[in-house]
């Protein structure tokens, strides 16, 4: 279980709302209770670019957030909501019943988030062609290795942006090619621009755990 729960967390609507979910590399299982107390439970896609929730007032969410890369049978857990619609709370059991990672899949991923960095250097690591790589992270994951390598450079830089002031400097450091690529990578990614995040731009969201 410790190698694919992330974090469990909980949140209770203070307010009406609409909460911010930013790219993370992770999907969820959720619980979701409203002021009624119907409760419902579904699990999180995996994110491309920013989207809203609406929260109401009372409304309470606990959730499961899976470690980048986690593999879910969906069906089976369909299968098992739906002769179980009355569940009102979450059970990790269900990490051990639905969900798992393969050794190969985080290999991959920590080699992409690593100084290892390319995807030629990470598949000459593992031991297996680049072509090879990239269908079995697609294959796996539902995304490609650009997909992965980019989000975490993304994520990285726009929490490097809340402690330098140059811009430019954050641009080499994170590995783009010039500002104005980096302003593009987080444009794409948190529909901020990176003086809006140095302003506080979407500070709280960007700095969940997920793929960093």
């Amino acid at each position: 279980m410790k190698n694919i729960l992330l974090e469990e967390w909980s949140h209770t609507g203070e307010k009406e709302y609409f909460s911010t979910i930013v790219p993370d590399g992770c999907r969820d299982i959720i619980l979701r209770q409203d002021p009624e107390g119907r409760s419902s439970i579904f699990i999180s896609p995996l994110a491309s670019g920013i989207s809203n929730v609406k929260i109401a007032v009372g409304d309470w969410f606990h959730g499961f957030r899976l470690m980048p890369g986690t593999t879910i049978d969906e069906s089976a857990f369909g299968t098992f909501m739906e002769n179980n619609c009355s569940l009102n709370k979450l059970d990790k059991t269900w990490l051990e019943q639905f969900c798992f990672m393969k050794s190969s899949v985080h290999e991959a991923l920590e080699g992409l988030r690593s100084d290892l960095g390319s995807v030629d250097t990470v598949s000459r690591h593992l031991g297996v062609s680049v072509r090879t790589l990239q269908r079995h992270i697609k294959s796996e994951t539902g995304m490609s290795p650009k997909f992965w390598s980019s989000l975490v450079r993304a994520r990285r830089c726009a929490r490097m942006l809340e402690d330098h002031p140059s811009l430019t400097e954050v641009a080499v450091l994170s590995g783009y090619s010039d500002q104005s690529h980096m302003t593009r990578e987080l444009q794409r990614w948190f529909n901020c621009s990176p003086s809006s995040i140095q302003k506080g731009c979407l500070q709280a969201e960007i700095n969940f755990s997920g793929y960093d």
